[in-house]
């Protein structure tokens, strides 16, 4: 028998994304965690930073934008995204801020809580 290592979950979608970025957030110890689509509107987010500015600045850094000011703000932090494609074609950008990667299972968990 495989052992569960989730202590919080929720069947509640919106719950479920916040608990899982808590789990990022926690497993890397950034500032914040955010899960938005590529044009920079925001699903989820969790920690010290807003999750739209997050969201925004991903999508514009994807985009190469780099000169933007929202970009600009999080020169000096550690930035970190993962576009994960959910199985009805519909891609979703995974950003952590202050963190030194993202890890598998928080791609896992997005992918399987959004499908």
């Amino acid at each position: 028998m495989s052992t569960c290592r989730r202590v919080r979950r929720s069947s509640v979608t919106e719950l479920a994304l916040e608990f899982l970025l808590e789990a990022e957030l926690e497993r890397h110890e950034g500032v914040a965690v955010a899960l938005g689509t590529l044009d920079g509107q925001p699903i989820a987010g969790v920690g010290d930073l807003e999750p739209m500015l997050i969201t925004q600045a991903a999508a514009k850094k994807l985009r190469g934008e780099l000169e933007d000011p929202v970009v600009a703000s999080f020169a000096g932090s550690a930035f970190r995204m993962s576009v994960l494609d959910l199985p009805e074609g519909i891609p979703v950008l995974v950003t952590s801020v202050g963190a030194n990667g993202l890890s598998r299972d928080v791609e896992g968990g997005v992918l399987r809580i959004l499908s």
